[in-house]
C-alpha cells in the first residue's frame, strides 16, 4: 500500500505525462471511507480534474470506453 505522500508523487508524475487528468478509483472492498476520502483529496492535490468511482464489479473495458467518449 502506498503512503500519500508516495501517491502524491506517482500522481503529479502521471498527470504530468498526460494531457487528461481523469482519475478512476477502484477502491479495495475492505479500504475504509475515511481512507478513501484521503486519497480522492490527495488525487484533487495532485491535479485531478475528474475522478470516477468504480466498482468491484465494474468490467474494465466497460469504464475505458466510457471515458473515451465525447
Amino acid at each position: 500500500m502506498l503512503t500519500l505522500p508516495e501517491l502524491d508523487e506517482k500522481l503529479r508524475a502521471a498527470f504530468a505525462s498526460r494531457g487528461d487528468s481523469t482519475l478512476f478509483v477502484r477502491p479495495a472492498p475492505e479500504l475504509r471511507y475515511a481512507r478513501l476520502i484521503d486519497v480522492i483529496d490527495a488525487a484533487k492535490e495532485a491535479g485531478a480534474s475528474r475522478i470516477g468511482l468504480v466498482s468491484a464489479e465494474a468490467d474494465d473495458d466497460a469504464v475505458l470506453r466510457a471515458d473515451h467518449q465525447p
